[in-house]
């Protein structure tokens, strides 16, 4: 028997059978019973809301649910409206499961309901019926798709426009209106038809009345009004109705209400419906008359200290930022002040007509050169992360001994061979060894080397003797005003010099000199630049040694960028506590002839003398790469500095290099770059600009040191014009941080990257020559070429002696079968970091190493150590004094206007013609916006041999990556862009087939893998990347090299967690970086044990900073 239970569902289910029954003949009958079809609706409704089972019979039921719809759309009572729709809310009470099961059972049913809403809003007083059609469209409408071509069709939006203001303060039947507008207000079209039906009005009055109360209609309300505004046009509407003033009042009300801060979200909601706002003219217009720098700055600054409220200070400052009213640079011209005629007049060469006699800007010109050659990016980033060719994943072979493809296609020669061996056939004289005799070749050249050093010291001497009746604003001939005076400028000079301006005496014998001092004055003194020079920088005076400490990445704080944008907004807001006085102006010094120097030391002495408080600053870029344009100082410690773009452009703001002086111990002085040009830099990601104290040096021996905190790197509110190179950019960017100098009144100096001058080059050619001859090694040093301003463009030959004793050696290559490497840098003149690897590499392989040795019975090196002297010297980034891109030049250089890519790429040329072909060709790099040391390299020419070429192309940043801890091969790219067709790497790649052709680029910040991750590039580092470079040389000739322990000056001081780090690899050592760093040996091929070298990858992961960038090259 069943029981009692059993029985009522059974008959509430034939129950609900016969009512629907009912209801379709009462339905299809033309004489409608209205009364009978309440008490059937009724009926339904009830058994539904009591009866489970009832419920799931009438969802599985095909035939059903139709005829309540029909009910839905054919009678036009309120009453049975109610009924229906009440029965099908019961049906949805099992959830979304219900939902999509009614849904996929009838399709139609959305749009049977929003036609029932349109006629419901037709009548009076009806809140019921319209909060539960609403509930219902609310709850079916999140999973039907095609809800909003609906809504907008049945002509939705204006019925719930309406309700909304016919509601204003019925919160009962707002929040399900508002929930459904909410659903509704995602597409486009919809926000149009919302705006336009008056919907922006109806929340407005709605926001104003809810005050502190009504949370969720509140926040549903801003919610809403956030994405209409997203529309221009309801952005335009909302400010006309007064809706900035509003918001700002209901942030006011409630930073003071959510004193526990509960509703971070709602506050969060208002903000962004503010910055929406903000983005429209009239809206940043009504945002200033509002009042509302004031107060959202206010509210940024309670609420910047307080973890929790972080997103709604991101977005305040974000409004601040865009509402900040766009102000010029602080500057009459973008050009350089300082502009060079090299006297061409061919379509690759600007001049400007607007130069007075010195060849400088006549400052009364307003226009701006609208010419700018534009073919290159500003920045100067130009190698692609990702690149789409070749993958970059190492590969487990190393065939390197295969024919490269140059031995079987035709080299493009686009110059005669008569024109190239008349021009270069002398930058080939270890060719003369291979017939000659050993001995009296050595004792030949040893007579022609001195017999050059005598020429080059009659040749100094006369530059100095009639120097003292040179003009020196006519010859442009760099050199310090005390030079000028004496003719003959001494180590005593530039002391007298440096005691002017720190105001007391130094005893010269306290001076730790890092080498001749004497030659660094020469060279300095013949050293060509189109500004003259005031001084000689006191690092190039007392010289730079590496800390014995590696430096950390600095940890990075939101907070501070934060503080630094709501200072930039105080500008606005405060005006006259913006102090806006100007402390050094090169445009102004160019115009006054450069003899302010005396007067300035005066005014320094007399500012100590009356200012009680801290005492202005004093700077000076007038030096040898030097770069700064402009200081202003706006608060007591704070200054904005402008730098100087490429000579002969507008843009490339990226190097600087400057003295400071006349400062106090323990301020915390802030300087802001206010014209640079990249989106993003390292300086976002712990890298620290380098500083340099003259005490120090002189005291402690300590030379550049990474310094400053608070650095942040960010868009400001200058904009930048096409004129500029503005392109996609729109504005300049700030790079702010904070400096403590640790002494009073010294002299100390602030760059980019460690600096690395053309007469430290100079000098420092001079000094490896003499290690070269005490150790009888080939180097010859010759004038490849002169540059536009007339320096030198140095060319480097360095390879063993023959010796017909060591041809039964088989480590030894006789000079007539080794192998040609070419080798250049500093074609980009801000790359420092490329010098410092390159005089790693030149200490090196001029050493007596006993692999340095090995490499020179290896190879020949061809090596240019500075391509670009002439931008070095006058402290540009990038460009030549062209103003072009000298590696962007390569495929047709000028001889005239760019003499050093013209005369390299002939030299190659001819090698390739007389069958030395080099092996190697690198070209080495600064990149700015990653980390590690890697390369680029092209592809295989040919499918057939693809693998083969692919392994030789590979094999040397793999030798690499297995000796240097700093190099990344996972960073390797192997791929040609179009946009890279130009480049030294690319054209030597595909017109001389010079497989094996590679741009190395190391980082200006640190490394995030490996030993150092974590920690800033120093110069030793990038110096034993130099010599670790000619080890990957060896390595790629399959010349066995182990790993040993050996003291470093870049040690570490590691974490405890990362104290010591161990492979299960037996093939690799275990390695403590707190006391040892990697160096190698090597290893006699007789041994029985050897040892092969493990390649530490270390951590692969990429910095958060790596999907913003990035081209180096």
């Amino acid at each position: 028997m069943q029981s009692s239970n059993e029985m009522c569902t059974t008959g509430a289910m034939r129950a609900i059978d016969s009512l629907l029954e009912t209801l379709a003949k009462l339905i299809d009958d033309n004489e409608k019973k209205l009364d009978h079809i309440r008490y059937l609706t009724l009926k339904i409704k009830q058994t539904l809301t009591t009866q489970e089972k009832a419920r799931k019979k009438l969802l599985d039921e095909p035939d059903y649910i139709p005829i309540l719809l029909i009910t839905l759309q054919t009678v036009p009572d309120v009453q049975v409206l109610l009924n229906i729709t009440s029965s099908i809310d019961e049906l949805l009470v099992g959830g979304k499961r219900s939902i999509s099961t009614l849904l996929a059972r009838q399709a139609t049913i959305t749009q049977v309901l929003i036609d029932a809403l349109v006629r419901a809003s037709k009548f009076h007083s009806q809140d019921e019926l319209i909060v539960i059609l609403v509930t219902l469209l609310c709850k079916l409408g999140a999973k039907d798709k095609k809800i909003n071509v609906k809504a907008r069709l049945s002509g939705l939006l204006d019925i719930l426009a309406n309700l909304l203001k016919q509601n204003t303060t019925n919160y009962k039947v707002l929040q399900p209106i508002l929930h459904l507008i909410k659903l509704l207000a995602v597409k486009s079209l919809n926000l149009i038809g919302l705006g336009k039906a008056g919907t922006i009005t109806a929340l407005l009055r709605i926001i104003s009345g809810c005050g502190n109360r009504h949370i969720l209609t509140l926040r549903s309300c801003l919610t809403i009004l956030s994405r209409l505004v997203q529309n221009k046009n309801n952005a335009i509407m909302t400010v006309n109705q007064n809706g900035i003033a509003t918001m700002m009042d209901l942030a006011i009300s409630w930073h003071k209400a959510d004193i526990r801060n509960k509703q971070v979200l709602l506050r969060k909601s208002v903000f962004a419906t503010l910055k929406s706002l903000t983005f429209t003219k009239i809206g940043k217009r009504k945002f200033a008359e509002s009042n509302g720098f004031r107060v959202v700055y206010q509210l940024c600054m309670d609420s910047c200290e307080l973890k929790v409220l972080d997103n709604l200070v991101t977005i305040g400052t974000q409004i601040l930022r865009r509402c900040y009213p766009e102000v010029s640079l602080p500057i009459t011209n973008l050009n350089n002040p300082v502009q060079f005629n090299p006297g061409l007049y061919d379509e690759n060469t600007r001049v400007d007509e607007s130069r007075n006699a010195y060849g400088y800007l006549d400052h009364n010109d307003e226009q701006d050169n609208d010419n700018e050659d534009s073919a290159s990016d500003s920045d100067g980033d130009y190698e692609d992360i990702d690149d789409t060719g070749t993958s970059c994943q190492p590969s487990d072979n190393e065939d390197v001994d295969g024919l490269q493809s140059s031995e079987q296609v035709v080299p493009k020669i686009t110059r005669s061979e008569e024109d190239l061996r008349e021009s270069y056939q002398s930058f080939l004289p270890e060719l003369e060894m291979i017939n000659g005799n050993d001995d009296q070749l050595h004792n030949r050249l040893d007579i022609i080397t001195d017999l050059n050093d005598s020429l080059e010291k009659i040749a100094t001497s006369y530059e100095k003797s009639s120097s003292k009746d040179k003009n020196v604003y006519a010859g442009n001939v760099s050199g310090s005003l005390i030079s000028q005076e004496s003719g003959n400028s001494t180590i005593n000079d530039f002391v007298k010099q440096q005691n002017l301006k720190l105001g007391h005496k130094i005893d010269i014998d306290s001076f730790v000199s890092r080498g001749d001092t004497t030659n660094i004055v020469n060279e300095s003194l013949t050293t060509k630049s189109v500004m003259p020079f005031t001084e000689i920088p006191m690092p190039e005076l007392f010289g730079h040694s590496s800390p014995e400490l590696a430096e950390p990445l600095l940890e990075r704080k939101s907070v501070v960028l934060r503080k630094k944008i709501l200072l930039d907004i105080e500008r606005v807001i405060f005006p006259e506590k913006i102090m806006s006085d100007v402390v050094y102006d090169l445009d102004l010094s160019i115009r006054s002839g450069f003899n302010a120097t005396a007067k300035e030391s005066l005014k320094i002495l007399e500012s100590r003398q009356t200012e009680t408080e801290i005492p202005q600053l004093n700077f000076n870029s007038r030096f040898e790469c030097g770069n700064l344009r402009k200081v202003i100082r706006v608060r007591r410690q704070e200054y904005d500095l402008l730098l100087n773009p490429d000579i002969n452009t507008k843009q490339h703001h990226q190097w600087f290099y400057f003295e400071v002086r006349n400062m106090l111990k323990g301020i915390r002085y802030q300087f802001n770059i206010i014209n640079c040009i990249k989106n993003n830099s390292q300086f976002n990601y712990g890298m620290q600009p380098v500083f340099y104290s003259t005490y120090d040096a002189i005291n402690k021996g300590i030379g550049w040191i990474r310094a400053g905190s608070n650095i942040c790197y960010y868009k400001n509110y200058f904009p930048r014009t096409a004129a500029a190179g503005g392109g996609g950019i729109k504005s300049y960017y700030t790079m702010s941080f904070v400096i403590e100098f640790p002494h009073d009144d010294d002299t100390c100096f602030l760059a980019y990257h460690y600096p690395y001058t053309f007469s430290t080059m100079k000098v420092h050619l001079e000094c490896i020559g003499k290690v070269a001859a005490s150790n009888s090694i080939y180097f010859r040093s010759q004038e490849l070429c002169s540059t536009l301003k007339g320096n030198i463009c140095k060319l480097l030959t360095v390879t063993n002696y023959p010796s017909n004793g060591r041809r039964n050696d088989e480590r030894y290559v006789p000079i007539e079968k080794r192998p040609y490497i070419v080798l250049s840098a500093r074609v980009h003149p801000g790359e420092s970091n490329s010098s410092w690897v390159m005089k790693g590499l030149l200490d090196f392989i001029t050493s007596d190493d006993d692999y340095a040795t090995l490499l020179r019975d290896s190879y020949i090196f061809k090596i240019i150590p500075m391509l670009n002297p002439d931008g070095v010297i006058n402290g540009c980034h990038r460009c030549s004094l062209s103003g072009h891109d000298l590696n962007r030049c390569w495929i047709s250089p000028d001889s005239q206007v760019h003499p050093t890519i013209y005369h390299m790429k002939g030299l190659i040329q001819y090698m390739v013609t007389i069958g030395k072909s080099p092996l190697v060709f690198c070209d080495f790099h600064g990149h700015s916006r990653r980390k590690n040391v890697f390369t680029y390299a092209c592809h295989p020419y040919t499918n057939s041999n693809q693998r083969a070429e692919d392994q030789m192309l590979r094999a040397l940043p793999k030798a690499i990556q297995e000796v240097s801890p700093i190099f990344s091969y996972q960073s390797c790219s192997f791929a040609v862009e179009k946009s890279k067709e130009s480049t030294a790497r690319v054209v030597l790649w595909k017109e001389l087939y010079i497989l094996r052709s590679y741009t190395m680029e190391s980082t200006y910040c640190g490394m995030d893998q490996g030993i150092y991750k974590g920690y800033q590039v120093n110069t030793t580092a990038l110096e034993d990347m130099g010599k670790n470079f000619c080890k990957g040389l060896l390595k790629m000739k399959d010349l066995p090299i182990r790993k040993i322990h050996s003291k470093n000056r870049l040690s570490i001081q590691a974490s405890s967690d990362r104290e010591a780090i161990s492979k299960d690899d037996n093939n690799v050592v275990e390695i403590n970086p707190r006391d040892s760093a990697v160096t190698f040996e090597l290893h006699i091929p007789n041994e029985t044990q050897i040892l092969s070298v493990g390649s530490d990858i270390g951590d692969s992961s990429s910095s958060t900073e790596s999907d913003e960038l990035a081209y180096d090259c």
